[in-house]
């Protein structure tokens, strides 16, 4: 019996570099306008455009090739 080849690994992309972290925090210091409240952080659910707004902040100042997901959750990690 054959066993069945390995597919070769996936690259992850959740290692985060410098450029992206501080776009991520250039986006939110300078777009706190597109916030819908006044309320402290974080005030929006995850799936609201601003998230998607700022990962393609993020993808176009950061030079990456992709867009990110899960960018709530990065602000989060870099401010605690």
């Amino acid at each position: 019996m054959l066993a069945k080849a390995k597919s070769p690994a996936r690259r992850k992309h959740n290692i985060w570099t410098n450029k992206e972290n501080a776009a991520l925090v250039q986006f939110v210091a300078l777009h706190k306008d597109l916030q819908e409240t006044d309320k402290e952080w974080p005030s929006m659910r995850a799936t609201h455009s601003y998230w998607a707004d700022a990962a393609s902040f993020i993808k176009n100042m950061s030079g990456t090739a992709f867009v990110r997901k899960g960018i709530l959750k990065a602000f989060l990690n870099i401010i605690l």
